[in-house]
């Protein structure tokens, strides 16, 4: 039991890091497209 609660914690954390770097990533995509036009 204490094991999957610190992996779900984990998995918490990870998803949350990986959302805000789709989102850079977006946004550095976006700022290229503009300067390409």
């Amino acid at each position: 039991m204490g094991n999957e609660a610190i992996l779900k914690k984990d998995a918490a954390k990870y998803s949350i890091f990986f959302d805000i770097i789709k989102i850079r990533v977006f946004k550095v995509l976006l700022f290229i497209g503009y300067r390409l036009r």
